[in-house]
């Protein structure tokens, strides 16, 4: 009977073994999920106008009626993620596949090319008025926020290799690459900030990222009012790369081709031509990272271990 009467605890032991590792493991699960929802280390703030929302937005800031011309050729081109159209200006598409929405302010326009290479929807209602609006105010702020932090004043870059000033806020009139690529080394946790007066321009030239700087922690805030603010251009769609978001809320955005991994954010035109790629990057919130903290802590109190109730069941008048 001793010997019946162990075997019953031990089988309830095992059972409360299996159920707290296997919490535990869902515990893990969602410490690596934590870990992956990091917030913007940038010391401004793109609210609705970031990349959580977009990888193309047209705020309409310096010209109301701003246009987004998207042409594909070779089949290389694409565009993923939303995009994003404030203007009174008409977006068109011929080809290029766009994987996400398309929402448009009550005044913009859809040629009737776009939505056959829309994966998701074209919404154009007051919800996506409300979101527009908001984005284009906070881009505006972005701007000037990012304008007024102290920085350092630097020569024009126009040659390639690892830059040579650590993370942090740089003012400077141009960037120039040409058959040149530069990199932009830090943490996951550093950023940079390019306050540029003029144009960021990319024939054959690229900027890249190492040691763990993500794309959304680098911003490159065109200030010049007219013209064009970014500027791409090479044969082939990759051989003009930029990580980061491009910020250009006076000026235009010219990618013909290229690859952008980030954000393209203009209030004037924006030409996504010759077959030229959009990438988007998945920026978690904070309150996303609350909620999964939440979820493990929830997961860690229902796995602490818990004193098992002492059997009152005696054989032979002796307990266990």
């Amino acid at each position: 009977m001793k010997t019946v009467i162990h075997v019953k605890t031990a089988t309830r032991e095992s059972a409360r073994r299996a159920r707290q590792t296997g919490l535990v493991r869902v515990v893990l699960a969602l410490g690596v999920l934590g870990s992956a929802a990091k917030v913007s280390a940038l010391p401004i703030n793109l609210g609705a106008a970031g990349p959580a929302n977009w990888v193309v937005l047209e705020t309409g800031h310096n010209a109301p009626n701003a246009n987004v011309s998207i042409a594909n050729a070779s089949s290389a081109g694409y565009v993923t993620g939303n995009i994003g159209v404030y203007s009174t200006g008409t977006i068109s598409d011929s080809g290029t596949p766009i994987s996400g929405s398309v929402y448009l302010s009550a005044g913009a326009h859809a040629n009737s090319n776009l939505g056959p290479n829309v994966s998701g929807a074209v919404l154009q209602d007051a919800s996506a008025q409300t979101l527009l609006s908001q984005a284009r105010a906070d881009a505006a702020a972005a701007a000037a926020a990012a304008s007024a932090l102290a920085g350092t004043s630097i020569a024009d870059i126009t040659t390639g290799g690892v830059f040579s000033g650590a993370p942090g806020v740089y003012d400077l009139n141009k960037i120039n690459l040409s058959g040149v690529t530069l990199t932009l080394n830090g943490t996951a946790s550093d950023y940079y900030i390019f306050n540029i007066a003029t144009a960021l321009t990319l024939s054959h030239g690229s900027i890249v990222l190492s040691g763990g700087l993500t794309p959304d922690n680098v911003l490159f805030n065109i200030t010049r009012v007219g013209g064009t603010g970014l500027g791409m251009s090479g044969g082939l769609a990759t051989e003009s790369v930029l990580y980061g978001i491009v910020l250009a809320n006076n000026s235009q955005v010219s990618e013909a081709p290229g690859l952008v991994v980030g954000e393209l954010i203009s209030g004037d035109n924006i030409g996504i031509a010759s077959g030229a790629q959009v990438q988007g990057i998945t920026v978690p919130d904070a309150a996303s990272s609350g909620l999964l903290l939440s979820l493990a802590c929830g997961v860690l109190a229902l796995a602490r271990p818990h004193r098992l109730r002492s059997s009152s069941v005696r054989a032979g008048g002796a307990g266990l």
